[in-house]
């Protein structure tokens, strides 16, 4: 009878020192967890800081790519533009 305790206290013992590394995994994790509530904030504060709104960050990369595509193509044709004005020059003195 007093192996069954010894085994039951055994166990108790085991399941105790199992309770207690989940404890501190779980303190590990609320600290990691903490962690990254805190660096998701930075990112969002930054975010607010150049003018995006981080709730719609689509729409936001959307727009943005529209202004560059527009600034591109008017890039573009003040480059054409260039170009057919010079070009009759460089023919000229070649």
């Amino acid at each position: 009878m007093s192996e069954d305790i010894n085994g039951l206290l055994n166990r108790y013992k085991t399941l105790q020192a199992r309770r207690q590394t989940l404890a501190e995994h779980k303190i590990k994790l609320d600290a990691e967890l903490i962690a990254r509530k805190r660096s998701l904030k930075d990112a969002l504060d930054e975010c607010r800081s150049l003018g995006l709104d981080p709730d719609d960050l689509d729409k936001q990369i959307s727009n943005l790519k529209e202004t560059i595509t527009v600034k591109l193509d008017l890039f573009e044709a003040d480059l054409l533009t260039a170009e057919k004005q010079i070009l009759p020059m460089i023919k000229e003195i070649s």
